[in-house]
């Protein structure tokens, strides 16, 4: 299945520039701030909580804006960790009682459908894929 997501990626840019990862690792910030948001405490502390999404969105924001430039000092720990969140992010959902690898397949499916009749895909102003005529949402029932 990370074969599959991979190659949506690779799909969509073929020879990526440093601006390509800027964008990326603000879209990946993004869906951060947006599974934080899906969050919620019991000991009404919520506050702790905005204010770390708020933080992330502005960071997501200046990436894909390319109004910041980051670097990666070390790409063996950098790999390193954007697979510890996945792996993590596995053992969150079983932790959960949700079935993570097909609701990967399921939003994988989804993004693919962002492409269009030729498997091209199409860009927003600041270089996020956007969802074309063809896109249809992920369909998570039944996996949680």
């Amino acid at each position: 299945m990370i074969e599959s997501v991979t190659l949506s990626h690779q799909r969509a840019r073929p020879n990526p520039t440093y601006d390509d990862f800027m964008v990326q690792l603000g879209c990946h910030l993004e869906e951060m701030a947006e599974f934080l948001a899906e969050l919620s405490f019991e000991d009404n502390s919520d506050h702790i909580l905005d204010e770390a999404i708020a933080n992330v969105v502005t960071l997501a924001t200046r990436l894909k804006c390319k109004a910041t430039a980051v670097n990666i000092p070390d790409r063996h720990n950098f790999l390193k960790e954007l697979t510890d969140g996945l792996v993590t992010a596995a053992g969150v959902a079983h932790c959960a009682d949700m079935s993570f690898c097909s609701a990967v397949e399921e939003v994988n499916r989804s993004n693919w459908s962002k492409f269009d009749e030729n498997g091209q895909p199409t860009f927003d102003k600041h270089g996020k894929i956007k969802k074309g005529e063809r896109y249809s949402e992920s369909n998570l029932n039944g996996m949680y």
